[in-house]
């Protein structure tokens, strides 16, 4: 948060806090929002109504709590740099988030549209190989599914096979020390 005439943040958490693009849209988007301008207004009106009347009475016991909020305060913020130093994407961008968040949830849709390509190719030219015939849908049919289990328990000793190499790599590592 920037200083504006030489004024401090009041929390240098929540300063620190808006220094992360995810977090600083989202509260400009609150801000910018009907829902949330109607939200902060409602919350500024209870303020000036119950709150502010009261902060005369309370001075003495404010005073006496704000060295420890500012000492909470300024963990919290060296909390937050640990955070920063140790996961650096919170400081991407916030259109990078989306697109590797769309990204992410595209991509199972986009799996299965291959696998739905692969299986309609499949039936496609099996249905083909036995035209002529009242059961070759029926033919095709089964002669898909044989063909999808084969190629899916090839995928798996594929994978089983990868694994066994791995592993056996290992093993000799640990035989050799």
């Amino acid at each position: 948060m920037a200083q504006t005439n030489g004024e401090q943040p009041h929390s240098l958490f929540f300063a620190h806090l808006l220094q992360f693009p995810l977090i600083d849209d989202s509260v400009t988007g609150f801000k910018q929002n009907a829902y949330g301008q109607r939200s902060i207004s409602l919350a500024d009106q209870g303020y000036a109504t119950f709150a502010q009347p009261l902060l005369q009475y309370l001075q003495r016991p404010i005073s006496i709590v704000t060295p420890y909020v500012k000492q909470v305060d300024s963990v919290a913020d060296q909390g937050l740099s640990k955070i920063e130093d140790r996961f650096p994407a919170v400081k991407t961008p916030t259109d990078e988030v989306k697109g590797s968040i769309s990204g992410y949830v595209a991509y199972p849709f986009q799996l299965a549209g291959g696998y739905r390509d692969h299986v309609f190719k499949t039936w496609s030219e099996e249905n083909k190989k036995n035209s002529g015939s009242v059961l070759t849908p029926f033919k095709a049919f089964l002669t898909t599914g044989i063909i999808l289990t084969a190629d899916g328990f090839s995928l798996i000793a594929t994978q089983l096979g990868k694994g066994k190499e791995e592993a056996e790599k290992k093993v000799k590592e640990k035989t050799d020390n």
